[in-house]
């Protein structure tokens, strides 16, 4: 096993043991594997602590809130995206950002809110993964113009704006794979966007966007499950 500080080693897998208590034991099996193979690296006592404190923020932040079609607390899609960021880079501000990166766009909390606890560079990383919700019109009418504005920010974006986003679609299109395996296509009829042929148009788009990953386990295991919801390109 690579050598990493014992601490930062403990708080991976801490990681990735909530997400496998809660349902996701088959889903992240990759990425504790992928930790066997990753490089030397550590995280200071603070950075641990400022994650911490991203898990508690998020947890108040998002308390109640579910995943769509899923009934899952939406805590678990926050640890289980920093639990793919965490297997990218040590960088605490960058993994704090992945846990909080819903928290502008779907809670009351707002960009000064956590500038003021995490600092500027963390509140930018999450105002980077926040979708403009144009609430003046239908979320079904807006889909693919949202999708649109999001596609084109993201070919512009940070390298670590982008490991959020993959953790971000990868824990996303794995619930896919779940949901998919017990109701089939009629899984989206509870999405703003029902047409099966968008949704595959937006996932595999942001594999494309995302491809400086591609010889990580996670974006390889992205375009596995994207393949295997929306079928094999020919």
């Amino acid at each position: 096993m690579g050598k990493y500080s014992e601490s930062y080693q403990s708080y991976l897998y801490g990681l990735l043991r909530i997400a496998s208590d809660s349902g996701f034991r088959t889903f992240v099996k990759d990425e504790a594997d992928a930790y066997a193979d990753k490089p030397e690296k550590e995280c200071t006592e603070e950075g641990l602590e400022m994650i911490e404190r991203a898990i508690s923020f998020a947890s108040v932040a998002h308390d109640n809130q579910k995943r769509k079609g899923a009934g899952i607390p939406y805590i678990i899609h926050c640890i289980e995206t920093a639990a793919v960021v965490a297997g990218l880079t040590n960088d605490p501000e960058v993994i704090s950002a992945g846990i909080l990166h819903d928290i502008i766009e779907d809670t009351k909390y707002t960009y000064e809110d956590i500038k003021k606890d995490f600092g500027e560079r963390v509140a930018d990383l999450v105002g980077s993964e926040t979708e403009e919700k144009m609430r003046d019109k239908s979320p079904e009418s807006t889909w693919k113009i949202r999708k649109q504005k999001a596609l084109e920010h993201f070919k512009e974006a940070s390298s670590e704006a982008r490991m959020i986003a993959l953790g971000d679609k990868l824990s996303n299109i794995r619930m896919s794979v779940k949901t998919y395996d017990e109701k089939g296509d009629d899984m989206w009829l509870v999405f703003n966007q029902k047409d099966k042929s968008e949704q595959e148009w937006y996932y595999r788009s942001i594999g494309e966007l995302l491809s400086e990953f591609s010889d990580t386990v996670y974006w390889k295991r992205y375009m596995e499950c994207v393949d295997y919801v929306f079928g094999k390109r020919k």
